[in-house]
């Protein structure tokens, strides 16, 4: 009886360890976001106005923002992606590497709600000349985070009193803009099969013991 307790306990152990290790290389290596929680402005309802890749790169982590507010109208463009960041931001510089360029990038800043924002990219609000500095939409602005984490990026829920990120859209039908935060990021789909075996081995133990 001891034994196999004893048994079932290091096998949960080792199941542990190596899922979480396999969840904390794959879970917080990359990450798709999508921008379709409404905060404030004109409200487009629940959609997507932006998605956005992040991958961990080393120190850096690789971006590639995408505008797809086709909702607010063709002319809907993108000025500003806000973020929050649960760590030191001092060092952190954005190296623009494709697409759309980015106009500026700032630590600390950017317009509310919620303001200030700890990691601030800004792209042309002007097309006075050249209509491609504004990110319209179906265009991408790529850029890296230099000596960012992603596991301090993207940690809270896209909308009510602390969102984690924002994206102001401006040149919608009509006028107006609108400001949309991030969906909370799922847990990783092995983070649930884990939950589920730990929940079974357990209900094993306790049979087990009861026989």
């Amino acid at each position: 009886m001891f034994g196999f307790i004893k048994t079932l306990r290091a096998r949960v152990a080792g199941a542990i360890t190596g899922l979480t290790l396999g969840l904390a290389a794959s879970g917080a290596s990359a990450l798709t976001i999508n921008f379709d929680q409404y905060i404030t402005g004109t409200n487009l309802g629940q959609t997507t106005l932006a998605t956005l890749t992040a991958t961990q790169n080393g120190n850096n982590v690789d971006m590639v923002f995408t505008n797809t507010s086709i909702v607010g109208g063709s002319g809907a463009f993108d000025t500003a992606l806000q973020m929050m960041y649960n760590g030191s931001t001092a060092g952190i510089s954005v190296l623009w590497t494709g697409g759309v360029q980015v106009s500026s990038f700032t630590l600390g800043g950017g317009i509310g709600p919620y303001n200030p924002w700890d990691l601030v990219v800004n792209w042309a609000t002007s097309n006075k000349g050249n209509g491609a500095l504004r990110l319209n939409v179906g265009e991408s602005s790529a850029f890296t985070l230099v000596g960012a984490q992603l596991s301090n990026l993207f940690f809270g829920s896209g909308s009510g009193s602390n969102p984690s990120a924002m994206i102001h859209v401006q040149g919608l039908t009509g006028g107006g803009s609108t400001k949309y935060g991030p969906s909370p990021v799922p847990v990783p789909a092995a983070g649930v099969l884990l939950i589920g075996a730990l929940g079974g081995l357990g209900l094993a133990a306790r049979r087990r013991r009861a026989a």
